[in-house]
């Protein structure tokens, strides 16, 4: 779990992340660079988008859905998978 406030102070300036508000849920999109720049070299490749949906509890939220996007490709993520970075947002 993070806590809304957290969260929002992590993204807010960041254009690569996005964040929506819908009912009680929590949606954050983060764009990841292009292959080409992380590489530092001509790579061809679409940008990868994570999304992340929140359950919103009280002011805190816990991640009931994570998933990766590649151009017309779905994968799931495995919640788990984000307790470390979201320690980090905590713990900042």
């Amino acid at each position: 779990m993070v806590s809304l406030d957290k969260l929002m102070s992590f993204v807010e300036g960041n254009p690569n992340y996005s964040l929506n508000e819908f009912n009680n849920k929590v949606e954050l999109t983060f764009t990841a660079p292009p292959i080409s720049e992380a590489a530092e070299e001509d790579v061809e490749g679409e940008n990868a988008v994570v999304r992340v949906v929140f359950a919103k509890v009280g002011q805190e939220l816990l991640v009931e859905q994570a998933w990766i996007e590649v151009g017309g490709d779905r994968r799931p993520m495995d919640p788990r998978q984000l307790e470390p970075w979201l320690d980090y947002i905590s713990q900042s």
